[in-house]
């Protein structure tokens, strides 16, 4: 026996010409309105990034660091990392991003502050970037750019390889700093002569330079750096002239130290070596070098 429909539900599909348009309306209704929602953007998601590439991203903006690179996390969760240089657009909160930063650095910048505010000794020095600056490291273009007031030219070089330094916050009072690399040396750079941040000469096999002031002009900028190794060579010899000397008694000790025979020449000769190194210790203990700087104005 066949089951059969209640006569209300046979009566509401079948029974009405009015339940038939009701069902199509319906129906037109939601496939009509389904993409219209499958499309609308997220309330968690409102930033947006638009790369050079055509490539679109909706989704948080996590982390802007102009000049270097942007993070965004998708409504996925995953974190995606975008290249400064990648990005075409972007937007944080509804707001633009500004991404002037993106390309290279413009190849002049008008000082902010008026003419009759500057340094009269600045007036030397260049007062916009010029092709010098491609010295500098990408990462710290923006940042010196960033800096208002007028420039001026630094001629840096050092007796080895080396690197010109910019302290990020206050001068600590132990040896751990955070800085940015501003250029490799040697190098030609202009820099902001208002730049209230200190700078040094540094290079991981020397001793780096104290941290000082920009000048208020151009200036020439010698450096003559000390390597880190030369403070262990007085120790060193220091350790050779014990360990030669110990040697050397414990061979006349072996050879008979209880009777008048004169020490062998093995003795005699690490008495000699351990004689002089001693003396070279003392020597290197003297005349450990310091790594000096001269600043000297552009004629």
């Amino acid at each position: 026996m066949k089951p059969r429909c209640p006569s209300g539900y046979r009566g509401f599909f079948f029974g009405s010409t009015v339940n038939k348009r009701t069902l199509l309306t319906l129906a037109f209704v939601a496939v009509a309105t389904c993409p219209a929602a499958a499309e609308t953007p997220s309330g968690d998601a409102p930033d947006a990034v638009e790369l050079s590439s055509g490539a679109f991203f909706r989704g948080l903006v996590l982390e802007v660091e102009p000049g270097d690179h942007l993070v965004i996390r998708l409504p996925s969760g995953e974190e995606r990392r975008l290249p400064w240089g990648l990005l075409k657009s972007a937007t944080r909160g509804g707001n633009p991003i500004a991404l002037a930063a993106a390309g290279p650095a413009p190849a002049s910048v008008a000082p902010s502050a008026p003419a009759s505010a500057a340094p009269p000794s600045a007036a030397a020095g260049p007062a916009s970037l010029s092709p010098a600056d491609e010295a500098v490291i990408p990462g710290s273009r923006a940042i010196l750019v960033a800096i208002p007031g007028p420039r001026i030219k630094l001629d840096v070089d050092a007796s080895m390889d080396g690197q010109l330094q910019r302290l990020i916050g206050a001068i600590p009072k132990d040896e751990v700093v955070g800085y940015n690399t501003i250029c490799n040396l040697p190098c030609v750079v202009n820099l902001p002569a208002d730049d209230p941040q200190p700078y040094r000469i540094g290079s991981p096999m020397a001793e780096s330079t104290e941290w000082f002031k920009l000048p208020p002009q151009s200036a020439r900028v010698r450096v003559d750096l000390a390597q880190r190794t030369w403070a262990l060579w007085a120790p060193a010899f220091l350790v050779g002239a014990s360990g030669t000397a110990l040697a050397g008694g414990i061979t006349w000790l072996a050879q008979g130290a209880e009777t008048d025979r004169a020490p062998g020449t093995g003795v005699t000769t690490l008495g000699i070596i351990s004689g002089a190194c001693l003396i070279t210790a003392g020597i290197f203990a003297l005349v450990v070098p310091e790594t000096t700087m001269s600043i000297e104005p552009l004629p």
